[in-house]
């Protein structure tokens, strides 16, 4: 069975401020391309599958070191791209 998908989200806490942005930890994508692809045969299946998720910067200009240690005007870039592969075995 094929299957692809575009999905697009809103970050929960981008609903909230931006000033909260950590570039440690930049989980900031929202746009997302996923393809699939599996087949089961007589005692196996093969699963096949890759993601993209599209770039996206943004910046936080919160002036507070305690919340942005790093100062204003720090951005953040991410993208990403993902494989899977996985061959089961029904025994």
């Amino acid at each position: 069975m094929a299957d692809g998908r575009y999905r697009s989200i809103m970050l929960p806490w981008k609903r909230v401020t931006l000033n909260h942005l950590n570039p440690l930890f930049p989980a900031i994508v929202e746009h997302h391309l996923t393809l699939g692809y599996g087949i089961t045969m007589t005692g196996w299946a093969l699963d096949l599958a890759c993601e993209h998720a599209f770039e996206n910067t943004q910046t936080n200009n919160n002036p507070d070191l305690l919340v942005n240690p790093f100062g204003p005007g720090i951005s953040v870039s991410q993208a990403q791209n993902t494989f899977h592969f996985a061959v089961t075995y029904f025994f």
